[in-house]
């Protein structure tokens, strides 16, 4: 059996599903330190030729907490600006409809940092007909014991 373990990242780029593809079980690594101003909670697109990062809210977002920790703030108004603006850089593009579509699920997935990005993963895996068995880190039983 292979397995596969990696952060939650929003959006991942090509490599995370290659990997997910290639393996027998992945491991979302949810229960570990949150890292700041890395691609857990953002990524880039490209406006106009260049590349500009977008970056899903969050509240009190700290290195000392664990991803799973981590809450996506509330504003309906930030994450309706983040729709726009993917919106008007990509509504020409092919596929744009369906993949816009799990994007707008992906932020409707309530406040938890971990459980929004787990469910990003779970339907793009299913949109890219990925069948590998998808687990949470922070749902297994851990002996900690040296």
């Amino acid at each position: 059996m292979k397995l596969g373990i990696m952060q939650p990242y929003f959006f991942p780029y090509i490599g995370y599903w290659q990997l997910l593809n290639a393996v027998d079980k992945y491991v979302i690594y949810d229960d570990v330190n949150f890292i700041k101003n890395g691609w857990i909670n953002r990524n880039r697109i490209l406006i106009a030729g260049a590349a500009q990062w977008f970056t899903l809210p969050l509240w009190q977002a700290s290195p000392f907490k664990r991803i799973n920790e981590i809450e996506i703030t509330p504003e309906l108004k930030l994450k309706t600006k983040l729709l726009k603006t993917l919106d008007m850089a990509y509504h020409k593009a092919p596929f744009f409809k369906p993949v816009f579509e799990l994007f707008e699920q992906t932020l409707a997935q309530g406040s938890n940092l971990s459980e929004c990005l787990s469910f990003s993963i779970r339907q793009i895996a299913q949109y890219l007909d990925i069948q590998t068995e998808i687990i949470l880190s922070s749902s297994l039983e851990k002996d900690n014991t040296l």
